[in-house]
């Protein structure tokens, strides 16, 4: 389990580095879609006056791409839309440096209504996020960019997000074809050797090592469960006999 989190921790890593372009049209109600990617605008809305359904900005994700249910990759890429009207070094900082801006989101399957992932505060720049599809391919994808400074003097700011919607291994060859372009031949030779090297682990033997320990931990706990009953038995005896010999005692006192 370790392993597998630091391989993908190793794999978003590489991946935040990978620039993706594709086609939009444009589309109704600030939002482009374009098969797996989507882009909306996200108007800063104060919290205070705000309706959560009317000020909610959702679209439906369709990945009928995903024939096999493989794990899904959410890149998320937040920008700010500047306002050219705002003087930010004579008015300071803006609510969301104050942090009392912030973008939430959450993904939820259309047919089964489950919750599948949600984030508060998504930041500024480039966030994957990893989905596993219960055989759904439609999912319902929403976002909030809520202010919570109701003051005169709040400098709150709209937003650009744009996600790309791809399956794991698609990603995991955008990585490699990455790495070849991007990286000195020695560079390239480690950082495939390192993929390897957890490929092996994270195989059949990384699997077969973990039921070894499981069954000595298991074999473990119950051995010490049984050293316990036992001691406990024999301090009970030893509790029983002492207790006797202590009422003997006392009568062959007194009545002596």
């Amino acid at each position: 389990m370790i392993v597998n989190t630091i391989r993908f921790v190793i794999f978003l890593q590489l991946t935040a580095a990978i620039s993706f372009t594709s086609k939009e049209k444009s589309h109704k109600d600030h939002k482009d879609i374009n098969d797996n990617v989507l882009k909306m605008f996200l108007p800063a809305i104060k919290y205070t006056t705000s309706h959560e359904t009317k000020d909610t900005y959702c679209a439906i994700l369709n990945t009928t791409f995903n024939n096999n249910n493989e794990d899904l990759v959410l890149t998320f890429n937040v920008q700010d839309k500047k306002q050219d009207a705002y003087d930010y070094e004579r008015f300071g900082q803006s609510s969301e440096m104050r942090g009392k801006q912030v973008v939430d989101f959450f993904v939820s399957g259309i047919e089964s209504k489950d919750l599948y992932r949600s984030r508060r505060g998504l930041k500024n720049g480039e966030t994957n996020i990893v989905i596993s599809p219960n055989h759904e391919n439609l999912f319902k994808l929403c976002f909030h960019n809520f202010v919570f400074d109701g003051s005169w003097n709040s400098i709150d700011i709209d937003k650009y997000v744009t996600v790309v919607v791809s399956k794991v291994d698609q990603r995991e060859n955008d990585v490699a074809s990455y790495i070849y372009t991007a990286f000195q031949p020695d560079t390239q030779e480690r950082m495939m050797d390192i993929i390897v090297e957890l490929d092996e682990i994270t195989g059949s033997q990384g699997n077969k090592q973990m039921l070894q320990i499981e069954e000595f931990i298991r074999n473990k706990n119950e051995n010490t469960f049984d050293k316990l009953l036992y001691e406990m038995v024999s301090y009970t005896f030893v509790v029983i006999i002492s207790s006797i010999v202590q009422v003997w005692y006392i009568k062959r006192k007194v009545f002596k």
